[in-house]
């Protein structure tokens, strides 16, 4: 899991690919944008970084005093569409085309056997409360709140989902995070131990609802070799970070969740807006069920980038990549001509000489591309 948020890892997955698309490419300091050369083409991908404000994970452009993490490059900033942004016309969306989603509700739980109350717009997992087995009207922890709503809790795997454009091209999965018991120690011994090792507090309410759903508590004390749920959320601060690739898009594309998973991302590229859906990079967040079904829990419009991903990108913006052996040696970048300024959809126009080119400003949603004359 460490590798998806190494500015190293990422630099490495770009820079084995570069011969094969005939590029080659430079890090700018200043903004840590990656600059980009390949068959007559220029573009700057901007960079993100992982912060902490106020104890809440933020993405950020600029490298902040205190970086958390590396999100990655991708060659425009800051797209964003109702689908992504809201989880209500998300849900509405899948249903519509034919997608499984859990049930929901903006009012009642009648028909939830087990439901999580979610805010509308949030990401990280901020702001879930639950799971709850049953509605009780007399606990307030029970009553929706400004912008949330009930969400059905299916148990299960969990996964993210990597799409650029309408093709599925990374995938994540794991169990939701259990702990094992020693006939010993109780569950929040063992919480407390594993979140102190990396220097963290535990927030005991994340924990409470998913053992009380799963029969447990957090001074229960679990038999020796015994396995119980206390989190279902993707980015659990339970998991054991290491350094391992968790990509798992080649194991799943013969399997029957990688179909689901195929097949749905032409079905979610749709519910892009056209003037912005080309090379847009998503994830999706699914839970797969016992009968190997995928349920579509949400889209995300600004993705952590995993750096397998950047060979699909490459391929997108310049074309087939070469039969030459992943990782072959780059010569130096050879630029000196007067780019033509290009975005993607409009005509070209030719700028002054020694005029540098002049990026969109943050907040633009659209590629910059600059598309370079071929030498007389």
């Amino acid at each position: 899991m460490f590798i998806n948020g190494s500015i190293l890892y990422h630099s490495k997955a770009i820079q084995r690919n570069l011969e094969r698309f005939d590029a080659t490419a430079t890090i700018d300091l200043n903004r840590f944008a990656l600059h980009l050369w390949g068959r007559n083409r220029y573009y700057q991908f901007t960079a993100q970084f992982l912060r902490k404000e106020n104890g809440k994970n933020k993405y950020t452009i600029h490298l902040p005093e205190d970086p958390r993490g590396f999100v990655g490059w991708l060659p425009y900033f800051n797209k964003r569409w109702d689908i992504a942004t809201d989880k209500l016309p998300f849900k509405e969306y899948c249903l519509a085309n034919g997608l499984a989603c859990p049930a929901f509700s903006a009012s009642k739980t009648d028909t939830l056997p087990g439901f999580l109350i979610k805010r509308r717009r949030s990401s990280f997992g901020v702001g879930i409360r639950g799971p709850f087995r049953k509605f009780d009207s007399s606990n307030a922890a029970h009553l929706l709140r400004e912008g949330e709503y009930y969400d059905q809790f299916i148990s299960g795997k969990v996964g993210k989902a990597w799409y650029w454009n309408d093709k599925l091209v990374c995938c994540e999965m794991r169990r939701m995070s259990e702990i094992a018991g020693d006939g010993v120690h109780t569950i929040r011994h063992f919480i407390e131990a594993h979140l102190g090792k990396y220097g963290f507090t535990p927030e005991w309410e994340d924990f409470v609802d998913t053992l009380e759903f799963h029969g447990s508590s957090l001074d229960h004390v679990p038999g020796d070799g015994q396995c119980v749920v206390a989190d279902f959320r993707f980015g659990s601060m339970l998991m054991s970070p290491d350094w391992k690739n968790h990509n798992v898009v080649r194991e799943l594309r013969e399997s029957e969740l990688g179909n689901q998973l195929l097949k749905a991302g032409p079905v979610f590229w749709r519910g892009i807006p056209e003037e912005i859906r080309q090379s847009t990079l998503y994830t999706v967040d699914f839970v797969v069920d016992e009968e190997h079904r995928a349920w579509f829990l949400e889209m995300n419009c600004n993705p952590q980038v995993h750096p397998d991903i950047y060979p699909d990108i490459l391929e997108d913006l310049l074309g087939s990549p070469k039969n030459i052996p992943v990782g072959a040696p780059t010569p130096p970048a050879q630029v000196s001509s007067p780019p033509i300024h290009q975005y993607p959809g409009q005509g070209a126009q030719l700028l002054p000489f020694n005029q540098p080119p002049t990026l969109g400003q943050p907040g633009s949603a659209f590629n910059q591309a600059y598309v370079f004359p071929p030498k007389p």
